[in-house]
């Protein structure tokens, strides 16, 4: 979890007493849920790509360093989610385009 949603639940911790921990607030805010989305994190990993089509043509043809730049999308992404795995899906996302264009050539 992000350190602002941490930040946030604990605070409700504190201000609501209704809840006995922290991960009872986290369950009932339903963030983990939000946080791991997958449609959420494909669709994310699928603009990282559709923004920048250079780098994926890079990424493509063995620029290993091109990932670096696409994955700052995900990275600089204000969205509350778990940006460790949306780099993990992206990155199966362009093995798979690279995996498709060479079976294709």
């Amino acid at each position: 979890m992000t350190n602002d949603l941490i930040r946030k639940a604990f605070l409700l911790f504190e201000e609501d007493h209704q809840f006995e921990s922290l991960d009872d607030v986290i369950k009932s805010k339903g963030w983990l849920k939000t946080f791991r989305d997958p449609i959420l994190i494909e669709s994310l990993a699928q603009l990282a790509i559709d923004e920048n089509s250079k780098k994926v043509r890079r990424y493509i043809r063995g620029n290993e360093k091109s990932f670096d730049f696409i994955a700052q999308t995900i990275i600089q992404s204000t969205l509350e989610i778990d940006k460790v795995l949306a780099i993990s899906v992206l990155r199966e996302k362009l093995d798979q385009m690279k995996k498709d264009i060479s079976q294709s050539s």
